[in-house]
């Protein structure tokens, strides 16, 4: 089969490379007319504008130097009138052509002839000859009508220009001559003329004969070897021709004997040039295209024997293999991977994406999206909501194959692995749990040892008394922290319960009444922040300590409310009054306790300030985040903080 399979494949290869070749040839060539016509058109609309427009600029040119004599004339018209009169005064002649010099240094030679056409001026030079005297006889003839041509002369080819002297009436009293070389208009042609082409200005009453070319005056034209006219082989070249107004010239172009043949002939060798290129690269390709494809059929082959190999080892295992097709979106599962899904797996891929839980599905999502990206293998774990109800996680892997548009990768089932994981995490956080409530339980329990060592000192040093008690109140606070945590709210205090205990606690040691009001029942969902317990306590504790302490007479009135993500504990000294110099920002007038919750006051989440009631004082602390935070779920546990809080206070004053 092999052997027989060779010799068809080089069939196919043969024909397709004829056909191949003989395409790209017909469109080369093709292509090749298309250039070579487009750029005749384009010479030929070259041309036309060329002709027109130099033709346009010749008898502008001659119709302004027309003018121009008329105004010399004008300018000059005393002195012309002397000559006619004194036609021998050579100092007037002299002072005419200096004058002529000035106005047109272009200009060959001049005179002045009477009413009927014959020279008054002695044509001593031979400059004026029979052929212009003719013209100037021809010009009266005729109504003073001439167009302009050029000139033959031994010294320089010209042409004429020739203008009417009116004597008193409006009588022709003579005629003004000038003759000009033919400088002027070939610089005309020469600056209009397009590459690869030739203008010449021909008579139009002796077909072919050039009058001006580029070179200059026929006679200038040495390439030309003498010949005065066109030859048959340029006239059929000719491209477009156009008359000069007021003269008897036509202007024409003819591209140049090889221009067009050239043209054709780089075409060609273009042409053949790609050709060539394209069968270089074209047989590289073919011969790659055959390289690829024996790599591509053994790959398939490996991969299909390495899919059969893998397919029987998991069938033994608890994974799966799923392949999703990229451009269908479709999914296939084996069938270890389909039992996941119970009665029926998803079919495509928008189907599986509503079965992941909707917590992890954009992650899927962008899982994926990158693995089809950039081409790198993806793995993550995810869980499912089957339609039955069910809940599974589930560990998904998977990678592109190849250019085959696909992704391919295994599935597997780790819901009882996540489960042991979570009762493991769950058993974890509860040991620890139980080892801080029994740090917090010691530390609790050595404040009260030295809250009772305190309270022996009272009795013999009373003229101290106020000081032990301040810091008796002091570790109360702070024993009311560890208290309410080794009593089972581990890491975060409720607000309010904190506050009940420090109330208690202090009204118990001083016998002072406590009004404590709690003005939102939502409150004990307030939590302070761990790390913030301790200063806060001792805060609240001094705030509370000193209203009763400079409270003249009756309850302590203290508030507690919620507003704006900040809690507010409001606290009123009944008939006090701060002191003169009294400025808590600026650190003055502050006694021990102030002086102690200023230095303990966050620098962020907690503000104090105090304010004049009529003849209270009006203590405010502001807790806000990061200080504090709103705790859902924890009113039971407030409440037994607040339980746990009210039993350390009775059982943390032995003196009272």
């Amino acid at each position: 089969m092999a052997e027989q399979a060779k010799p068809r494949f080089r069939f196919y290869y043969t024909l397709s490379a004829t056909i191949m070749l003989v395409m790209v040839s017909l469109l080369v060539l093709w292509y090749g007319r298309l250039q070579y016509e487009d750029f005749r058109v384009y010479q030929q609309v070259l041309a036309k504008n060329s002709v027109d427009g130099v033709a346009d600029e010749i008898g502008e040119f001659v119709r302004d130097l027309e003018q121009a004599v008329v105004l010399f004339i004008e300018d000059e018209y005393p002195l012309i009138k002397h000559l006619i009169a004194f036609p021998e005064d050579q100092e007037a002649i002299a002072s005419l052509r200096e004058e002529l010099n000035t106005h047109f240094p272009n200009h060959f030679a001049f005179t002045i002839a009477d009413a009927s056409g014959v020279p008054l001026l002695g044509n001593y030079d031979l400059l004026v000859n029979e052929r212009c005297e003719t013209d100037i006889q021809d010009f009266v003839a005729h109504g003073l009508d001439y167009d302009v041509y050029i000139h033959p002369h031994p010294q320089v080819y010209h042409f004429d220009i020739m203008s009417p002297l009116r004597a008193q009436g409006g009588t022709l009293g003579g005629v003004f001559f000038v003759s000009f070389r033919t400088d002027v208009l070939s610089r005309l042609i020469t600056n209009g003329e397009i590459h690869g082409h030739d203008l010449f200005l021909l008579r139009k009453d002796r077909p072919g004969l050039i009058e001006v070319a580029s070179g200059g005056a026929r006679i200038e034209l040495k390439e030309r070897d003498g010949e005065f006219f066109l030859s048959d082989a340029e006239l059929g070249r000719l491209e477009h021709r156009a008359a000069v107004g007021g003269t008897r010239w036509e202007l024409v172009d003819i591209p140049k004997a090889g221009f067009y043949p050239d043209y054709l002939a780089r075409i060609v060798q273009q042409s053949l040039l790609i050709m060539l290129l394209f069968f270089a690269v074209g047989g590289v390709f073919l011969w790659y295209i055959r390289r690829e494809e024996a790599r591509r059929a053994a790959s398939e082959r490996a991969l299909q024997s390495a899919k059969e190999h893998l397919q029987h080892s998991l069938d033994f295992s608890d994974v799966g293999m799923w392949e999703l097709d990229l451009v269908t979106r479709r999914i296939r599962w084996s069938p270890r991977a389909g039992l996941i899904f119970g009665a029926s797996a998803p079919v495509s891929w928008e189907a599986y994406l509503e079965l992941v839980d909707p917590g992890d599905r954009e992650r899927m999502q962008a899982a994926v999206d990158k693995c089809m990206r950039t081409g790198n293998p993806c793995q993550l774990e995810h869980r499912l909501v089957l339609r039955d109800g069910g809940r599974r996680w589930v560990e998904v892997s998977g990678n592109i194959e190849g250019d085959a548009g696909l992704l391919v990768g295994l599935v597997r089932d780790i819901t009882e692995r996540k489960r042991a994981e979570q009762d493991r995490l769950e058993a974890e956080k509860r040991q620890n749990a139980a080892l801080v409530r029994e740090v917090h339980h010691r530390l609790k329990n050595n404040l009260q040892g030295v809250i009772g060592l305190l309270n022996q000192y009272v009795g013999r040093y009373p003229q101290s008394e106020e000081v032990f008690d301040r810091a008796i109140s002091q570790l109360h606070s702070v024993s009311l922290v560890y208290g309410i945590q080794c009593d089972g709210a581990v890491g975060e205090i409720a607000l309010p319960a904190l506050l009940r205990a420090i109330c208690r606690s202090t009204s118990d040691m001083t016998g002072r009444q406590i009004a404590l009001n709690m003005l939102d029942a939502s409150l004990d969902t307030i939590v302070i922040i761990p790390d913030r317990a301790v200063p806060l306590a001792l805060i609240m504790n001094e705030l509370v300590f000193n209203a009763v302490k400079h409270s003249v007479r009756g309850a302590v009135s203290i508030e507690l409310q919620y507003e704006h993500d900040c809690a507010i504990v409001s606290v009123r000294n009944a008939r006090a009054s701060f002191p003169l110099d009294f400025d808590f920002d600026q650190n003055r007038g502050l006694g021990t306790g102030l002086a102690l919750i200023r230095s303990l006051l966050p620098k962020q989440g907690a503000t104090l300030t105090f304010a004049a009631d009529g003849a209270d004082v009006v203590a405010q602390l502001q807790l806000s985040p990061p200080v504090t935070r709103i705790a859902t779920g924890l009113s039971t546990n407030a409440n037994a903080d607040e339980s746990g809080a009210e039993q350390l206070a009775e059982a943390a004053h032995p003196r009272c």
